[in-house]
């Protein structure tokens, strides 16, 4: 295939380059899974996809002077990939990855594929792990360890989310959620007295991992925060 020279350069069009130099310029932002179509005309289609984040670790009831508590959700994977359009098929599938969801004194759920019929997949994020309850110092750590795509000419994993840490009987912290470009980690939760227990707190916008809870004495079990979904888009020149 042979790229466009502005792709090389490094120049990003104008609307009005794009019109001068191609008629038209088609813009898809898929939020949902569905069909993509393509448009008439086209030449070159530029997809760029992220995939769903993973939740925060969740916390158990630890019990009278210990504490249980969550690391952050890595961030959606993202993929960019040109394709010459008379490679594609008119139609292709779009799977949009799911949110990892937060369980209750369990690890964070992981986040979905998200995909572009078989042309590409981008790989979920992984959800925080979560810390069986302890009455000493420890950490839990981040939603981490997906393994890139292989598809695309841009392949890269989601930040990892951010540890958690009890200091002290009844203080500490989940960790935070990793952001992406197109969304923010959600916050981890900490205690600041014994005996109570904090959910973590869900990301926003796109590929966002959530946040890791937190647990002391003889509060309730709690789930980390939800990661965000992925998000698919498709620029087509015409």
């Amino acid at each position: 295939m042979v790229v466009p020279a502005y792709a090389i350069a490094g120049h990003v069009l104008t609307a009005t380059e794009a019109a001068t130099a191609f008629g038209s310029v088609n813009f898809q932002k898929i939020t949902s899974s569905g069909n993509w179509v393509k448009p008439d005309g086209a030449q070159f289609v530029l997809v760029e996809q992220w995939s769903g984040a993973g939740s925060g670790g969740g916390a158990a009831q630890p019990g009278a002077g210990k504490t249980s508590l969550g690391g952050g959700g890595q961030a959606g994977s993202y993929t960019r990939k040109w394709f010459a359009a008379s490679a594609l098929t008119d139609t292709v599938a779009v799977t949009i990855g799911a949110a990892g969801v937060g369980v209750s004194g369990a690890n964070g759920g992981d986040g979905g594929d998200t995909t572009f019929g078989a042309y590409l997949t981008t790989p979920g994020g992984k959800g925080g792990i979560y810390r069986v309850a302890s009455a000493s110092t420890y950490q839990a750590m981040g939603g981490a360890g997906t393994t890139p795509g292989t598809d695309g000419d841009v392949d890269t994993v989601g930040a990892p989310g951010s540890t958690g840490c009890s200091t002290t009987t009844a203080l500490g912290y989940g960790g935070n959620g990793a952001s992406s470009v197109v969304g923010a980690g959600g916050l981890g939760r900490s205690c600041v007295s014994d005996n109570q227990s904090l959910a973590g707190v869900a990301g926003t916008g796109y590929a966002a991992g959530g946040g890791g809870a937190f647990c002391s004495g003889t509060g309730a079990a709690v789930a980390g925060g939800n990661g965000t979904k992925g998000l698919c888009i498709v620029t087509t020149f015409c």
